[in-house]
């Protein structure tokens, strides 16, 4: 039986809720169940980051010391970054951003390992930091060029280069040097794939 026009929308926002759901429940048993074994460093052999650069992404950073803490703080950022850009981008489109970003991120960082110290290369490159910030970064431009005035639109733009800015000073200041060139990366793909998806668009207008 074919449901009404409101239901129809309603059962579809609701199935697009529930895609994200498996990500957040595996960032939580990969911080709790697994993390030694998912963890890569810029030290590690070439097959081990290879291995393990994805599954590294569900890996929260131990910032504050506490696991319970530092995981539901990335998860948090993960849910918050994920369902805000859902009111502009469908699944499928966050998922290659999401995926874009941090593989240019894990490329990134090891080529940027070769100029770290021996005891930076001991430093976890993990983390969803990349994913977030590439997400944010397609999700505000996006505000901005369908913003209604111009004071708006310089708003949104301010907000993007504060977040883009202030996380990649805040990582390099706190001598995280991956995580700094992590956040320029993903920044990067976000760029990139609104463009892109901003030219398709127009083309099919």
């Amino acid at each position: 039986m074919e449901l009404p026009r409101a239901n129809r929308s309603q059962h579809k926002k609701g199935g697009a809720i529930f895609a994200t759901l498996p990500l957040y429940a595996g960032m939580l048993a990969a911080n709790f169940l697994a993390r030694e074994s998912m963890v890569v460093r810029a030290n590690d052999p070439g097959h081990r980051k290879a291995l393990r650069a994805y599954p590294s992404a569900l890996i929260a950073p131990e910032t504050s010391g506490n696991r319970v803490t530092d995981t539901l703080a990335t998860v948090g950022m993960a849910a918050l970054s994920i369902e805000t850009a859902r009111r502009v981008r469908n699944i499928k489109e966050l998922a290659f951003t999401a995926i874009a970003s941090h593989g240019m991120a894990c490329a990134a960082n090891t080529v940027a390992g070769r100029w770290l110290t021996d005891e930076e290369k001991e430093q976890e490159d993990v983390g969803f930091s990349a994913i977030a910030i590439g997400v944010a970064t397609d999700y505000m431009l996006h505000r901005a060029d369908s913003a209604d005035s111009r004071a708006a639109r310089w708003a949104w733009r301010a907000g993007l280069a504060a977040v883009v800015g202030g996380s990649t000073v805040g990582s390099y200041a706190a001598n995280d040097k991956l995580g700094a060139t992590a956040h320029v990366a993903g920044a990067t793909v976000g760029a990139a794939t609104y463009t892109v998806k901003k030219r398709l668009d127009a083309a099919k207008a």
